[in-house]
């Protein structure tokens, strides 16, 4: 069985810059796909074990935490939230950069 993870750094949603609903259509069906979406995650490091043909991969997920309503008083917390998983690859991408320097 092969497990997926997409790891979203920085971002609300998939394809945050198109509508909101496509955003979720699409993220749907990548979970029904079986791909753990990881939204606002960051990868905090990747560790090779060789031994085992794996990459130890932690994932930390800052979480907002608003004052609960009967304690008005309270502060808002953040919370920071890790999970790690071992995969087999490991793929990084980096960003976009337009190629249209030529046109």
């Amino acid at each position: 069985e092969v497990e997926v993870h997409l790891v979203n750094e920085g971002r609300d949603r998939v394809f945050d810059e198109e509508d909101e609903d496509l955003s979720d259509y699409v993220q749907e069906g990548l979970e029904r796909s079986g791909i753990s979406v990881h939204n606002q995650a960051k990868l905090e490091y990747a560790r090779v074990h060789p031994d085992k043909g794996t990459v130890e991969c932690r994932l930390v997920h800052t979480v907002y935490m608003p004052p609960h309503e009967d304690d008005p008083a309270q502060r808002p917390a953040i919370r920071r939230v890790s999970k790690t998983v071992h995969v087999e690859k490991l793929v990084v991408c980096a960003g976009r950069v337009p190629n249209t320097g030529s046109l």
